[in-house]
């Protein structure tokens, strides 16, 4: 069979020119997607924006680098963040943090090191001042990057929490019914504040029932104010409506737009040793919108000899400490 060469070239020229349009339309598609934009498919990050949801351990850390440090911050939001080493690495995530809720003070974060998708991860008890937590501003509160400052080779491997322990996973009391004095139901802990490297879970967030009459804010309330109830499953704030109304709060709308840590109202829960003994100037409280300068605290000092509330057995849950 007979080839004409001239008819040949150009099928393979025209070949060669769809092809490099087809690229150039993907990486084009592609960059759009990753931002967001028109055009992109939507809901997928860009590995350069900085997203927590990094993929598997040994990547290296986002270019958007986050350089706003956080003193402050939510655990719902702390858990399955990217913990990345010295040579800006991601080895692994935070899991959790394990607490006395006496107290509030942190025993140890639980992070998982190694592995693919949570296959062949190992868990470490890691202390939380050799945790840094970072976001992306001083006007976002969510984190982004956290930075060990220990070599992951050091770490010391993580323990279940006995049945019996007094200390729990943080992220168990998150979702916690808060009853009254009469033990009917007020509301429930909708988060905590943690401080890392003070080792201190400094408050609870909770969000009370409508007839409470708070309006739309999370009250901040200190761990040692909460006391297991009878049953051992819920817990109990021995306060009336009109002290917790005094209380520090803040509108769920801004809650993820500041830095917890500068905001006056957390430093009020947390100041005094964790009393949260004063609401102090320009704090938010739960009963006015904006709060007024030097409101005192209502809150009763909870009674020496009540139950803490770790008391009572701790389910295990059969991982290492978690």
């Amino acid at each position: 069979m007979k080839v004409d060469r001239q008819v040949l070239a150009g099928q393979v020229l025209a070949a060669i020119v769809s092809i490099a349009c087809a690229g150039v339309a993907v990486a084009q598609t592609g960059g759009a997607g990753g931002a967001g934009g028109a055009g992109g498919a939507p809901g997928r990050a860009s590995p350069a924006t900085g997203s927590p949801a990094g993929g598997a351990a040994g990547t290296t850390a986002p270019a958007t680098a986050a350089t706003h440090e956080l003193k402050a911050v939510r655990l719902s939001k702390l858990e399955g963040v990217n913990i990345y080493d010295s040579n800006a690495k991601k080895i692994g995530e935070v899991e959790d943090l394990v607490l006395d809720p006496s107290s509030g003070r942190v025993l140890h974060a639980l992070v998982s090191i190694g592995g693919v998708l949570g296959v062949g991860d190992k868990h470490y008890a890691v202390p939380t001042k050799q945790l840094r937590v970072f976001s992306r501003s001083a006007e976002d509160g969510v984190p982004v990057k956290v930075e060990l400052g220990a070599a992951p080779d050091s770490l010391t491997p993580a323990k279940s929490l006995d049945k019996d322990s007094p200390y729990v996973m943080g992220t168990k009391l998150i979702g916690t019914d808060v009853n009254d004095s009469g033990g009917k139901n007020a509301g429930e802990i909708e988060d905590l504040i943690v401080d890392l490297q003070a080792g201190e879970a400094r408050v609870a967030l909770v969000e009370f029932e409508k007839d409470w009459s708070l309006g739309d804010k999370l009250v901040a309330i200190p761990l040692s104010e909460l006391r297991r109830d009878k049953d051992g499953k819920d817990l109990a704030l021995n306060v009336t409506k009109e002290s917790v109304a005094q209380k520090p709060a803040i509108e769920k709308s801004r809650i993820d737009k500041v830095d917890l840590s500068a905001e006056p109202w957390m430093q009020a829960a947390a100041g005094a040793g964790g009393t949260g003994s004063a609401a102090g100037a320009g704090a938010t409280t739960a009963g006015s919108p904006a709060g007024p300068a030097g409101a005192t605290e209502g809150g009763s000092t909870p009674a020496a000899g009540d139950a803490p509330a770790g008391a009572g057995s701790v389910p295990s849950t059969g991982s290492p400490s978690k």
